[in-house]
């Protein structure tokens, strides 16, 4: 039952305006923000910038002895729920299922071996989470002015977690562990978008800044409603029309503003909306809201309109929808057993199916290529049980799609498993005589097949079936003995066995080891006593549960087939056949034969490829924009005849390190382009390349395929460091079978690290700069301000002519000059109410009332990252007051007088613009000089003001000249 539909929603939008004094609202679901988080934490497999699996040891409370080790923890996408959203800020609740990974708990008291407590591997259908509060943040970039609503996991707190069932202490311990863990997160890994705002533009529609709430919708803090945790990122958004910013927080009467209208399927209508101000309605041209425009969205999604209503404010209602170049895989996420196959499906923004071009999968864990598994027109083949080497594997399946010379790709995530079923915990020890709760066991299935489970015989107590779990109390019969063990199995498609070990008196016997986690059907391990315990009294050693046989010397053998998935094997010491004393030892069995993999590295080291000094040495500009190639090579240690390469883990946990501090070099924020001015780091890396021209340009020979036996990693540095402080780096990684960290500067004889200089931002010249002008319409020919006869012939017998005016960085000798990426017009002097830039100029050729001789200025330019520029000469949205339909504004570029990275001022002049007296807004707000920032493809910034010729000067609407610009004018 709708409870916020868009009729009532219209009606209360009829009662007066809803944005609170901001000049536009927008709002974006919980369902479409999930969206775009599934997507972006696919696409990140597809590279290094996924989220790396979690290890670590946590001590299970202060003076315990108690320690729990997880081992290759994996989670799952991130969602977010509104359920505890307010309005009043910006925090939402972020779930991440746990999908993977190992449990071993065991006792270690000083001076005593250590006591085995309880094992299991983690499967996701166990239903265990990770839970955090996360505020939703903004940044923007000074350069693409683009402001992004990202979130970032590494700042989440009040974390909570449900990996120690209903130990409560436990559980926040788990929390505390993956706290720690978050925030040593890099900022390419933990920061992810749900949003973004172009602040580029110079209309009144144009958002200037925007702040970021989160909303819950109706009736969804109700535990147990349908909508339950729905609500949405409510984006208040300031527009060049308003003068300040509305009310923030907005206050009890602001409404959810989606809309929950459903289609016949059920799902909802409306998934995004945009309510803009009466205020601002007069500012739309031609029925385009240029503010829609301005809101983007990661991962090839747009905000598609659906309709608009007009009851006060004017409010658009739509979806964040695909654009025309999406392409999907279709599962996205899929769990597989070994061996398995899997068909994928390649899809287009309509959900059409097509043709790839190129398939490919890879294991994120495998050392071998058999663990990639195998793909063909689609269709996944897991590496089989045999080969697969650990307990799951995260491959990511990807698809290509040629089309118009465009390469577009798309991603699904696979789990596989080597086990189709798993119980928790597989083995656990517990002291029967105070054991009160029941003891929780879990039974997860890849297929979500129904499990009974079932007490074998002897038993110890009794067990109570609920859904996929099982409660077992011991009770009296579990206490007739020190040691007995009680086998759980569970029934589910396949069969698995649960041994719960229950501890009655003191095992004072040491057996080492106490705890076997892996050991095949018929394999053997041999078992040791404690000898200096009663020494030269016999030992008897027994199988007290599972499968298996131990000889009299405790060499230990399983059992060569069967369900059993652990045996618990005892050794007494007896005298008269008197148990003196007695101890144990819990072996688990497994099919599982551990991939080979590398032991040690050949060769490690790190270099400035084109730098000097054998490529030691690199420098950049301190600008924070331009990037200096460094590039990591590895090669590993053959074992036997085989060179094992790094794991895709291994690759992603590389990182530069600074040699005298050791500090790590922090990465650029994935929502920016390179450091901004005010950045807290001096240093930070891309993995990826940036719109700048590197420091050292990359020469063909570095773009050869690399040694298939080398593991390289390129890293992109940058730089905000003072000209000339050298700093010295070296590269690191961790190994995934020993968690060793390896360091070029241990390996490497030669290239062990670099030496990276910052260099000075040039202080720029006049002469720098060219002004050149070229006649592209009216007139004889290119008019010449230096010919002696008379240079302004050109001008005084043609009134009605165009020029443009080139504006370009040539250099200084030895600075080469190059082309810009970016401009920026700026405002200048005199104060006008909205601070509004002038991206025109005009001018009279006098202040006469009849005067109608007219010059006014346009201007070209092709931002780096737009496709191409717009085929139309661009003008302040003032001028239109000006020429008054006298003379169009609608004017074609000349794009044979235009070139890529030069700024072009288009110079108009006419004889039939009427006068416009001083003090009228628009008049005096093209009465004065431009400004422009220019950032060069070096990412050097550039300030130039533009004007015409002194009003002194004969003829000086004709001509342009350019100064220096500084803010204060």
């Amino acid at each position: 039952m709708s409870v916020n539909s868009l009729q009532s929603l219209l009606v209360r939008m009829r009662q007066g305006s809803v944005t609170q004094g901001w000049g536009a609202v927008s709002v974006f679901s919980r369902s479409r923000v999930n969206g775009l988080l599934e997507q972006q934490y696919i696409e990140r497999f597809d590279g290094y910038s996924f989220l790396p699996p979690f290890s670590g040891r946590i001590t299970q409370g202060e003076g315990s002895y108690d320690i729990v080790e997880l081992k290759s923890i994996g989670l799952g996408q991130p969602l977010l729920s509104f359920n505890t959203a307010s309005l009043t800020n910006s925090t939402a609740v972020l779930t991440m299922n746990i999908i993977a990974g190992r449990y071993t708990a065991s006792r270690q008291t000083p001076g005593t071996q250590g006591v085995f407590l309880s094992a299991f591997n983690i499967a996701e259908q166990q239903e265990f989470k990770l839970v955090m509060d996360i505020d939703l943040s903004l940044v923007v970039g000074e350069i693409d002015k683009r402001g992004k609503v990202k979130l970032n996991l590494s700042q989440g707190v009040n974390f909570r977690c449900n990996l120690a069932g209903d130990d409560e202490a436990a559980n926040a311990r788990f929390a505390d562990f993956f706290k720690q863990r978050f925030e040593a997160l890099p900022q390419h890994r933990s920061v992810f978008q749900l949003g973004m705002l172009d602040l580029k533009g110079y209309n009144y529609l144009t958002p200037t800044s925007f702040r970021i709430l989160t909303q819950a919708a109706p009736g969804a803090k109700v535990q147990g409603a349908l909508n339950f945790g729905d609500g949405g990122v409510v984006v208040l958004i300031k527009l060049l029309g308003n003068t300040s910013e509305g009310r923030f927080p907005p206050d009890a009467s602001f409404p959810y503003l989606i809309p929950d209208d459903q289609e016949l399927d059920g799902s909802y209508r409306y998934s995004a909306s945009m309510i803009l101000s009466k205020e601002m309605i007069e500012y739309i041209e031609d029925g385009q809201l240029d503010v829609l425009n301005n809101l983007l969205f990661p991962g090839e999604n747009m905000f598609e309109e659906r309709e608009r209503h007009v009851p006060h404010d004017l409010g658009v209602f739509g979806n964040i929808s695909p654009k025309r170049t999406r392409i999907s895989l279709e599962p996205a996420f899929k769990t597989l057993k070994a061996g398995d196959t899997q068909q994928f499906t390649l899809r287009n923004w309509e959900g059409q199916t097509i043709t790839a071009s190129n398939w490919s999968a890879v294991s994120l864990q495998s050392h071998t290529q058999a663990g990639h598994g195998t793909i063909a027109n689609g269709l996944y083949t897991a590496v089989s049980t045999a080969l697969i080497g650990h307990d799951s594997l995260h491959v990511v399946v990807t698809a290509e799609y040629l089309s118009g010379g465009v390469t577009y790709k798309a991603s699904a995530l696979l789990l596989v498993a080597f086990d189709e079923m798993t119980v928790a915990p597989r083995v656990s020890t517990f002291a029967a005589g105070t054991q009160v709760q029941p003891i929780v066991l879990t039974a997860s299935t890849a297929g979500a097949v129904p499990v009974t489970w079932s007490l074998l015989p002897p038993e110890y107590g009794a067990l109570v079936q609920s859904g996929n779990q099982g409660r077992f109390t011991p009770d009296a019969r579990a206490r007739t003995k020190g040691l007995v063990v009680q086998r759980v199995e569970a029934s589910g498609g396949e069969k698995r066995q649960s041994s719960l070990v229950l501890v009655n008196v003191q095992q004072q016997l040491k057996v080492d080891p106490p705890y076997v986690p892996s050991l095949k059907h018929f394999d053997n391990v041999q078992l040791k006593d404690d000898a200096s315990l009663l020494p030269g009294v016999p030992r008897r050693w027994k199988v007290i549960s599972g499968g298996g046989s131990v000889d009299v010397k405790g060499r230990f053998t399983a059992p060569a087939q069967g369900v059993s998935s652990s045996s618990v094997v005892q050794c007494e010491i007896v005298r008269n056949g008197v148990v003196l004393s007695s101890g144990y030892s819990v072996i688990e069995f497994s099919e599982l034969d551990p991939e080979p993999t590398w032991t040690d590295l050949t060769t490690f080291t790190i270099t400035v490829p084109g730098g000097l000094d054998g490529e030691r040495q690199g420098s950049l500009f301190g600008n924070g924009y331009q990037q200096l190639y460094t590039k990591v090579k590895v090669e590993t240690t053959p074992v036997g005849d085989v060179a094992y390469p790094l794991s895709v883990i291994e690759k992603a946990s590389m990182k530069l390190v600074e040699d005298s501090a050791n500090d790590e070099m922090e990465f650029v924020d994935d929502a920016l382009e390179g450091m901004p001015a005010n950045d807290d780091e001096k240093w930070r890396a891309r993995l990826i390349t940036n719109r700048f021209e590197l420091a050292i340009p990359r020469s063909a020979s570095q773009d050869d395929p690399p040694d298939p036996i080398m593991n390289q990693l390129d890293f992109y540095v940058h730089t905000r460091e003072r000209a000339g402080q050298t700093r010295t780096f070296y590269a690191s990684l961790v190994g995934d079978s020993n968690d060793r960290t390896y360091r070029s500067k241990d390996k490497a004889v030669t290239n062990a690290e670099i030496e990276l200089t910052p260099l000075a931002v040039p202080d720029f010249m006049h002469s720098d700069y060219t002004l050149k002008q070229v006649r592209v319409d009216g007139g004889s020919g290119n008019p010449d301000p230096n010919d002696p006869t008379n240079p302004e012939d050109d001008f005084d017998f043609h009134l009605r002519t165009v020029d443009y005016w080139s504006l370009e960085y040539t250099g200084s000798p030895g600075i080469r000059g190059t082309t810009f990426e970016t401009v920026e017009f700026l405002f200048t002097p005199p104060e006008d109410r909205l601070k509004l830039p002038s991206r025109s100029m005009i001018r009279w050729e006098s202040e006469q009332l009849a005067e109608t001789m007219f010059s006014w200025t346009g201007y070209i330019f092709q931002d780096s990252n737009a496709p191409a520029v717009d085929g139309k000469v661009q003008f302040d949205q003032a001028l239109v007051s000006i020429v008054r339909r006298q003379e169009s504004l609608d004017i074609d570029i000349d794009k044979l007088n235009f070139a890529k990275g030069t700024l072009v001022i288009t110079l108009h002049r006419t004889d039939r613009v009427k006068y416009q007296r001083a003090g009228d807004l628009d008049r005096d707000k093209l009465y004065r000089n431009m400004a422009v920032e220019l950032i060069d493809k070096h990412g050097n910034r550039h300030r130039r003001q533009i004007g015409f010729l002194a009003p002194s000067v004969v003829g000086s609407r004709n001509r342009l000249m350019h100064t220096l610009f500084t803010p204060s004018g």
